[in-house]
């Protein structure tokens, strides 16, 4: 039930167990892909695209790289090419 889903990180040998340390989510945003960068904060809901300075999977924090300002910036990756960064003003 546990691998549903899931992605191996090398090939995996036939008829032999799997072990969760070879498997992991599938990468959902690739380094130097072009991504949405959201902010919400509570009524106001900001975008801007940037791109990935890291690979990963839905829920791991990558950085990214502002296309507009070419500030790096940190965010939770939420779906394929779209993160989630916080107000830290």
């Amino acid at each position: 039930q546990r691998l549903l889903g899931m992605t191996p990180k090398r090939a995996l040998a036939p008829m032999k167990p799997v072990q969760m340390s070879e498997i992991a989510a599938p990468i959902s945003l690739k380094k130097g892909d072009l991504v949405t960068m959201v902010l919400n904060n509570g009524m106001l809901s900001l975008t801007s695209q940037g791109r990935a300075l890291d690979s990963g999977a839905v829920g791991e924090v990558v950085r990214v790289i502002n296309t507009s300002s070419n500030r790096i910036i940190e965010g939770v990756i939420t779906a394929p090419q779209t993160i989630s960064v916080k107000f830290s003003g």
